[in-house]
Formats: structure tokens, sequence, C-alpha cells
């Protein structure tokens, strides 16, 4: 599954996957490997094709079907457990986005407990990507 999701992944090609009985927690630590190719793609594909590698931020409404695999993901239980090189790409990934599409992101992994507060309070608050030098 995790093949899926390394540049393009929508709701419906996570579901066919599911549905065929791919394991979405396949990691040894009881974490998704899908969610991390999923998000250090984040909205990639959306800042080359609709927006030419411009200095762009990608809007949260450009981000419909990122969002939507990701949701799916997270309601059918994905656990994210990201290592330091997972957090720097996804880190990496949220920089190319509006402010309103990280805090969609955020809420996302609150909402379905998908990964430990602490991971998102340590890496994801605003006081970290001040000091990041970004």
């Amino acid at each position: 599954m995790a093949a899926a999701a390394t540049w393009h992944i929508s709701a419906e090609c996570v579901a066919y996957l599911v549905r065929l009985g791919t394991r979405i927690n396949d990691k040894t630590d009881g974490g998704s490997t899908v969610p991390d190719k999923c998000l250090s793609n984040f909205g990639r594909k959306e800042q080359i094709w609709d927006y030419e590698h411009r200095k762009v931020a990608v809007p949260v409404a450009s981000l419909r079907q990122p969002l939507d695999a990701l949701r799916f993901l997270l309601e059918e239980g994905a656990r994210w457990t990201p290592g330091d090189r997972s957090i720097t790409d996804t880190r990496r990934s949220l920089y190319r986005l509006e402010a309103a599409a990280v805090a969609v992101f955020i809420d996302l992994l609150r909402k379905h407990r998908a990964c430990d507060e602490k991971v998102i309070e340590h890496w994801f608050a605003p006081r970290t990507w001040a000091n990041s030098g970004r």
C-alpha cells in the first residue's frame, strides 16, 4: 500500500487496496507506512502541475483529493508513528501549503488520534516552525 502513496494517492485507490485486504498499520510499532509516504509528498503534485514550481503556497481548495485520501486512511485507523526522517519530509511538504491547509492536516491527526499529541506539539507547533530557519 505504501507504493500507492509515493506520488499521488486518492481515497478510491486506498479504499480499493483496503478492500483487497491490505493491512493499513503494517509497521512493527503498530503504525502505518502509508501516512509517511503520503505526507512526505503532500501538495507536491499540486505545486508542480497547478503552479508549475512557482513559489506559491498551495491553497487548501487544491488539496481535496490528497486530503480525502488522508482522511480515509485515518478513518480506517491508520496510525502515524513518524521517525525523524518522516517528520523532516512532512514539514518540508507542509511548507508548500497555505496555513489553512496545515491547520486541516493537524486537525485531522488530532480528530482521529492518528499520532501521539506530543508529536504534534513538539514538531508542528508554530514556535518550532519559526525557529526552523525557513
